[in-house]
């Protein structure tokens, strides 16, 4: 006697159904004229069937996998042209990554331009994951330009002329990175890189209508060439990281970096650099103590030929350079020095920061419906860091009589603010920061992209 239970009548609002040559059927019901040419087959039929043999091992071919590359990722291409008070001009970009089917092999190559073509961002690199031994080569182009002076004079009572000296370095580098892990944990980097940057100055001017608020036609007076930049740069690092990541950022772990790196060209310095974070679980986990101390340190002949700048949001919050020409500074009582930006460059740089973390929205769907909110995480901070050059003492406290031309100090701020995941797509940062050594006091506000430190 069959003692197997009939099925459950089954509810004919809720049913998987296949669609076929022949239309739609229940998924659980084999299709009509099994085996006839043209039919389906099921799984079922497979492993009831003698007839379906496995394959004969036998005939079974072994060969090194070719690894032939492939895209897989396109950048949507972007053409376009611009048109505004100070100018026009033409636009574009896109981006392509090859790779085999296993990803043990990756070519990238991108390219982008903003006016005139030979300052043309390009970028190509091949990447080897197949060995324990993984290794990056590749070039690039990448132009930077630099305001180095301004001046405005006056034509009429409405109408200026406005002059500004524009440095702009074209930087072309050939690298080769590579890295060797010791575990899932550490790991050794290391590499070099053959750098050319082409020097100039641009002399541009525009007429400011005061009256109407607009400008004229941008005329670039002249390029002046200056000499170029040639150095190779080898480097060698030790890295640890065993964090683990939440929805913003790293809730749990440690994460260490020490590199040092030697420029020999035309003008030589050493990089000694240093970044050390860890990731305290609080209250049941329920709470994260970030800590981060970083430092950087340019030292020798040519260390102030690139100076470091530690007023950004993901550094040190609450200085930024606009902040600097605020009326409030303008007008700010006693030392000139509190109101000059400057005091965020330098060659050597040293930052800390104190996070206290923890969640305010999580991930959560309302019933049935497709409406989902986005996790949010809140966080209290503070903030400090210095920036100094070969020359300059640095003191923990505001020297008197302060001159940031020959004298630095820490600057600090603490605030708060927020971490929103957008569809695991990017991390918003959303920071209001209090800073505590400018001429204003108030609070600014940042938005920025970017996972926590």
């Amino acid at each position: 006697r069959d003692s197997t239970p009939a099925p459950a009548p089954r509810d004919p609002r809720r049913q998987s159904v296949y669609r076929g040559e022949g239309g739609l059927r229940p998924a659980d019901r084999l299709p009509e004229r099994l085996g006839a040419p043209g039919s389906g087959v099921s799984v079922a039929a497979l492993l009831d069937s003698a007839a379906f043999a496995l394959p004969d091992t036998a005939k079974f071919v072994e060969g090194r996998y070719p690894g032939s590359l492939r895209p897989e990722y396109i950048a949507r291409p972007q053409v376009g042209y611009a048109q505004d008070n100070y100018g026009r001009g033409v636009y574009g970009g896109t981006a392509i990554v090859l790779a085999d089917l296993v990803g043990n092999r990756r070519l990238a190559l991108a390219a982008g331009i903003n006016g005139r073509l030979d300052e043309a961002q390009v970028f190509a690199a091949y990447t080897s994951l197949a060995n324990r031994f993984q290794y990056t080569v590749g070039v690039q182009q990448q132009p930077t330009f630099f305001l180095v002076g301004s001046g405005l004079t006056p034509i009429s009572n409405t109408q200026a002329v406005q002059e500004q000296v524009i440095a702009r370095y074209i930087q072309r580098t050939a690298f080769l990175a590579g890295l060797y892990p010791l575990n899932r944990f550490k790991r050794f980097e290391y590499g070099m890189s053959l750098n050319n940057i082409d020097r100039s100055l641009m002399f541009v001017s525009y007429g400011v209508d005061y009256a109407y608020g607009y400008t004229t036609q941008t005329y670039v007076d002249s390029i002046v060439n200056a000499s170029s930049l040639n150095f190779i740069a080898p480097y060698a690092a030790f890295v640890h990281d065993n964090t683990i990541n939440g929805y913003t950022g790293p809730i749990f772990g440690r994460r260490y970096r020490f590199e040092i790196e030697h420029a020999i060209g035309n003008l030589s310095w050493t990089n000694y650099n240093a970044d050390y974070r860890r990731y305290d679980a609080l209250l049941f986990s329920y709470l994260t103590l970030a800590t981060r101390l970083q430092t950087a340190m340019s030292v020798g002949p040519g260390e102030s030929e690139f100076p470091k700048y530690i007023g950004r949001a993901d550094l040190l919050r609450g200085y930024d350079r606009e902040n600097y020409y605020s009326s409030v500074c303008e007008t700010a009582p006693g030392s000139t020095g509190e109101c000059s930006a400057t005091q965020l460059l330098g060659s050597r740089v040293a930052i800390g920061n104190v996070e206290l973390r923890f969640p305010v929205v999580r991930p959560f769907k309302l019933g049935k419906s497709l409406v989902q909110f986005l996790p949010v995480d809140g966080l209290l901070f503070a903030d400090a860091g210095v920036a100094w050059s070969k020359g300059q003492s640095v003191s923990l406290t505001r020297p008197a009589n302060y001159d940031w031309n020959t004298q630095r100090y820490p600057l600090r701020s603490f605030g708060y603010g927020f971490r929103i995941n957008l569809f695991n797509f990017a991390i918003l940062r959303i920071d209001k920061s209090y800073p505590l050594d400018a001429a204003s006091k108030k609070g600014y506000w940042f938005w920025t992209i970017g996972p926590s430190f």
